[in-house]
């Protein structure tokens, strides 16, 4: 893998040490939250957050799957419940309007345009973000994409973008693999427990601690159909409890 002359070698050391640890995750959760925790060795942001856009069969598209980090409960309430809509970095990612992988808010609208904007008065400004870059990838769901978010006066600059722009299509390839991985994990616990797709979808969130209400978040789902998929996942693995079905995925050879 050869360097790119526009990103320094530290940096480009950096990406490599960070490629080869999300290597290691399990599933595209745990890769993102690695992913957060680390790419601000490479670009430096205030917060972050992920998130997978997918477009259902009926054309109207949805978000789903968020994590955050370093963002008020307030803030991750805000964008996963309603200002995703209305995102303009991913309204430009869903319509294929991206240059590449990579892109800035100050690419895409001026200061005064992005000020006027819904999404700068609801998710923005109450949570003191001026700039954010994002970094989409191609999910087998829709797009997935990483933002950042810096405050007024520290904007991202051509540096940082040339060095996302290089560690973007190593990511997409990792990403690739997390989620072939992760397709095969769960397709291996469905067979052994006889769970559907849904209820393996499912239990696996409840395995990594999630309660009900962000497992329904995540999944587009109502909090009572949570429910109702974990009684009769408890049935078919002959277990009572969250914790008991948690053991029993994990002593599970599929786990191995």
């Amino acid at each position: 893998m050869s360097r790119s002359a526009s990103v320094p070698s530290g940096v480009f050391r950096k990406m490599i040490e960070i490629l080869s640890s999300l290597r290691q995750t399990r599933g595209v959760e745990e890769f993102a939250r690695l992913l957060l925790e680390r790419i601000g060795e490479i670009v430096p942001a205030q917060t972050l957050i992920y998130g997978i856009s997918t477009t259902a069969a009926e054309g109207m598209s949805r978000s789903e799957t968020h994590v955050c980090r370093h963002l008020p409960e307030a803030g991750w309430d805000e964008y996963s419940l309603r200002s995703w809509r209305i995102d303009p970095v991913r309204a430009a990612a869903m319509k294929g309007r991206m240059d590449g992988m990579v892109l800035r808010s100050s690419d895409y609208l001026t200061w005064p345009a992005l000020r006027d904007t819904q999404y700068y008065s609801d998710f923005l400004k109450p949570f003191d973000i001026a700039h954010y870059a994002a970094v989409c990838l191609p999910a087998k769901r829709g797009i997935a994409a990483f933002g950042l978010h810096r405050p007024a006066g520290a904007g991202f600059s051509d540096g940082e973008m040339e060095a996302m722009r290089v560690f973007a299509p190593l990511l997409a390839d990792a990403y690739s693999q997390c989620e072939i991985k992760e397709q095969a994990l769960t397709a291996k616990e469905a067979s052994e427990f006889r769970l559907t797709k849904r209820q393996g979808e499912i239990a696996g969130l409840v395995a990594k601690g999630l309660p009900n209400r962000q497992v329904a978040r995540k999944l587009c789902i109502t909090e009572q159909t949570v429910k109702d998929h974990l009684r009769l996942i408890y049935r078919k693995m002959g277990v009572n409890t969250r914790c008991a079905m948690t053991r029993k995925m994990l002593a599970s050879p599929a786990a191995d």
